[in-house]
């Protein structure tokens, strides 16, 4: 299942490496700087890419995300039990799938993300919120039709997230030469998650 995983963040690799600059397994990808000031580009608030593992800790290796992006959930409901029955693949297709749809919709934007196995974080600006709508429904679409499985998606504001009391901090470790890392501190990132999971609280941002 493991090996499976690293095939499926090398296949992000692959599909995207003729048309884009990065590529990553988890990471950011786009076309140069796509990103705003505030995280990409010259200035104090640039986000340095750092290449020692153990500097994932130090705060000022990440910048705070801007108020106006917002956090995508997406995961693959009843996860667990799939895979149990033997559908991992279809899984992390799915997982993968919400990566690749994001992506080729917002390019050349950057985009920071994380791949969860059976499903995928990422942050987007606002202003390629509805193209970031448009390719997530097409998976969602994808996932019932053709895989018999639903797809939890869910948009979470990033202002949301800052009322509820946690930062969204943004970094780029550099894994290897071949890609660049995302990495998240304050929070954020994991209640976004944990509120677009909750079928009560939720239900304001889900798709």
């Amino acid at each position: 299942y493991c090996c499976w995983v690293g095939i499926v963040g090398f296949l992000i690799k692959v599909l995207h490496r003729s048309s884009l600059c990065r590529a990553a397994a988890f990471g950011f990808v786009g076309h140069g700087s796509g990103l705003p000031d505030a995280l990409s580009g010259a200035g104090d608030n640039e986000v340095q890419v750092f290449a020692d593992f153990i500097e994932i800790s130090q705060p000022g290796n990440y910048r705070d995300l801007p108020g106006d992006w917002h956090v995508v959930v997406a995961d693959v409901e009843a996860s667990t039990a799939a895979v149990r029955e033997g559908r991992y693949k279809d899984v992390n297709l799915l997982g993968a799938s919400c990566i690749m749809g994001v992506l080729n919709a917002t390019r050349p934007v950057e985009i920071p993300y994380i791949f969860g196995g059976d499903g995928a974080t990422l942050c987007v600006p606002d202003t390629l919120l509805e193209a970031t709508r448009g390719a997530l429904l097409a998976t969602q679409k994808l996932a019932s039709d053709e895989f018999r499985l639903r797809l939890r998606v869910g948009v979470v504001p990033a202002s949301v997230i800052e009322q509820a009391g946690f930062k969204i901090r943004v970094g780029r470790f550099r894994a290897s030469e071949n890609y660049v890392q995302a990495a998240f501190s304050g929070g954020g990132v994991q209640y976004a998650e944990r509120l677009v999971k909750d079928d009560k609280a939720g239900q304001p941002w889900r798709l």
